[in-house]
């Protein structure tokens, strides 16, 4: 048995990669015996030096395939270099007429990009749209495109080459892609799947895309939301039975069973498959996008397709178009069997603590639809394991997962390093102050430490704090620092960036290796402010100058400058859009009945009094009025003498509503 503590940190892979590489390094007989961990982590070297590729790439090819740690690099090289070569050519003869778009139909999809294992999008290749005509041409595919497909999915290296690439070409003038695309999508599948795609002439392959844009299409005129839901069980499994009467044709599981061969040759070829009187596909390109992030969908029956895209609408309560948009993010949602989606449902509602019910959960899912594939024993278990790892309560960690839902993908151990790192960032007194913090607001955990503290300085740069010069000098340097590092430069500089923001530069020579004072000074305002509101932290610093414009037009004849000193005593402001800052200005003199000139120059005066309940100082402002302040006016006259008492001396105000809170 393989131990996977010892692989991760050997090769650099985070634990699930490394517990899926352990188990498929134990069931694999054909490995080399008395294999070693450093004889693998050798080799896994070379892989990653000799190809290219980063250690997630390797660690996945190794997992998907464990024979490649005894195949010579100069074998995957060499393919990889006819797959570009043939994913660059032009496309066969007749392949572009296969399933050649509708006329008056067209795309514009972005490239599909790499999954690096981890969740790290690489960018290969490149993004292409074209005419119905000519839309299976690519620019090129390099040799490192070619790799990274490899990396994908092991089983290219093994398939036939030349009806691999013809597929390839034959998808990209189906769904108006580049066959690089079309290549990316036929990664997704299992080798099994890859095989049946291959095997399936291309009639097959144009009828099964026309059945399912129909059936995705025809989702606009389904009726009311009680439409027909989805099976029970998932039929998309090679051999599995997609239903009777018209559906159990549809796709390519029943249709290329009778042909045998990759290449289709050892039977006559079908007869055309017309394209059936369906509404044309979706304008959006959404039905393309479904079928580039799971092209399974090809293997399924279309009226099953269509069945489980209506339930999924009848469990969400969406509106066609919204339903679309939801499957062209995430079309794996139409895999999931009915029974699934109901009980994730209702274990988001109860382990989230949703008060709204299932309905909320519905529209939670909505906009996250990766929150529907969660088990309900799996949910139960990862909100255990957020509660151990950040110390909170259980309804904290329901609070962070309702507001974040994107921290449920994440590790408990990288969460409670992003809690520690946030702490040593803005240089809190203890954990109870972070844990504070991102229950405040919980986007501060899924921001890396780097982009945290590179937000520190912009805002420091965009509230004018210390020296203009020192702080944009201070960001500039950082942003090159970055730019260099996602370069390939290592992380060596990662943590020195680090410490001189987070724990002060070490050196003595106070010009190179030390920022300025009026730098460390405007980072300590930063900090300040971010503390006080940390939703700061998790805005783009590009809207704070509007932000305070907005605040200076909001409180009358108001400056920048006392617009700025106000946000910065009162950092709340900062987070207040223009609509809410004049309908909470308005509310104020409504329930104060004094003149709206009064409360905002109350509110200059003394910004905390912005976010003080309008019953408190209703109340604040009656006590004032029986001490005598404003003696000898009446109504909206005696309330403006009010304000302005309390203008000049905000300590009364103050001491008012502590003593109305006591009462």
């Amino acid at each position: 048995a393989w131990d996977t503590a010892a692989l991760g940190v050997a090769l650099g892979v985070a634990p699930p990669a490394a517990r899926a590489l352990a188990r498929a390094l134990a069931e694999c007989e054909q490995l080399p015996r008395g294999l070693t961990m450093q004889e693998l982590t050798k080799r896994c070297g070379i892989l990653q030096l000799e190809l290219g590729l980063d250690s997630q790439q390797v660690a996945r090819m190794v997992w998907l395939q464990p024979m490649l740690l005894a195949c010579p690099i100069a074998s995957i090289r060499a393919r990889s270099g006819l797959l570009a070569a043939g994913l660059s050519s032009p496309a066969p003869v007749g392949a572009d007429r296969a399933g050649a778009a509708r006329e008056g139909v067209g795309t514009r999809l972005p490239a599909p990009s790499v999954d690096g294992g981890d969740g790290r999008r690489v960018s290969a290749g490149t993004s292409g749209s074209a005419a119905s005509d000519g839309a299976a041409m690519s620019a090129g595919a390099p040799l490192s495109t070619a790799l990274a497909l490899i990396a994908r999915q092991p089983e290219l290296l093994t398939v036939p080459l030349q009806p691999l690439c013809d597929r390839c070409h034959e998808l990209a003038a189906l769904l108006e892609v580049t066959p690089y695309d079309a290549c990316t999508a036929l990664t997704r599948l299992t080798p099994p799947e890859l095989e049946q795609v291959l095997r399936a002439p291309p009639q097959v392959v144009s009828g099964a895309w026309w059945r399912l844009a129909g059936a995705i299409a025809s989702i606009d005129y389904a009726g009311p939301l009680g439409a027909p839901s989805a099976p029970a069980r998932n039929p998309y499994q090679r051999g599995a039975s997609g239903g009777g009467g018209a559906d159990g044709a549809d796709g390519l599981g029943a249709a290329a069973a009778p042909y045998s061969g990759v290449d289709g040759a050892a039977a006559d070829p079908p007869p055309p498959v017309r394209r059936p009187r369906l509404p044309p596909p979706p304008a959006d390109g959404s039905v393309q996008r479904m079928v580039l992030l799971c092209p399974q969908l090809l293997l399924l029956p279309a009226g099953w397709v269509r069945a489980s895209a209506l339930h999924l609408r009848a469990l969400l309560g969406l509106p066609p178009g919204r339903l679309r948009r939801l499957l062209a993010r995430s079309p794996r949602l139409l895999l999931l069997p009915r029974r699934h989606r109901e009980e994730a449902l209702s274990a988001l509602a109860e382990e989230l603590r949703l008060p709204g019910g299932r309905p909320d959960a519905a529209r939670l899912v909505a906009q996250q639809p990766n929150l529907l594939k969660w088990t309900p024993q799996g949910l139960q278990e990862k909100t255990a394991a957020m509660t151990a790892a950040l110390g909170l309560s259980p309804s904290g960690v329901a609070r962070l997962a309702r507001n974040q839902p994107s921290l449920l993908a994440m590790s408990a151990g990288a969460l409670a390093a992003k809690l520690a790192r946030l702490q040593e960032v803005l240089r809190l007194g203890c954990v109870k102050e972070a844990r504070a913090l991102v229950l405040r607001q919980p986007g501060l955990l899924s921001m890396g430490s780097e982009a945290a503290e590179g937000k520190l300085l912009g805002l420091a740069r965009a509230m004018g704090l210390g020296d203009g010069r020192a702080v944009a000098a201070e960001l500039a340097a950082r942003r090159e620092m970055t730019g260099s590092r996602a370069g390939g430069s290592g992380g060596s500089s990662s943590s020195s960036s680090s410490s001189n923001l987070s724990g002060g530069g070490s050196g003595s020579n106070g010009g190179s290796s030390g920022r300025s004072r009026s730098t460390d000074s405007a980072l300590a305002e930063a900090r300040r402010l971010v503390v006080a509101e940390p939703t700061l932290l998790t805005m783009d610093v590009k809207a704070l100058p509007r932000r305070v414009a907005a605040l200076a037009e909001a409180l009358g004849p108001c400056t920048l400058l006392q617009a700025r000193a106000a946000a910065l005593a009162c950092p709340g402001l900062l987070v207040q859009q223009r609509p809410a800052l004049q309908h909470r200005l308005q509310e104020m003199a409504w329930c104060l009945e004094a003149p709206m000139p009064g409360v905002q120059a109350l509110v200059r005066e003394a910004p905390e009094v912005f976010f003080v309940a309008v019953g408190a100082l209703r109340a604040a402002a009656a006590a004032a009025v029986a001490a005598g302040a404003g003696e000898g006016l009446w109504g909206r006259q005696r309330a403006a003498a009010v304000l302005e008492q309390w203008a000049r001396e905000p300590g009364q105000l103050w001491a008012l509503l502590e003593g109305v809170e006591r009462g």
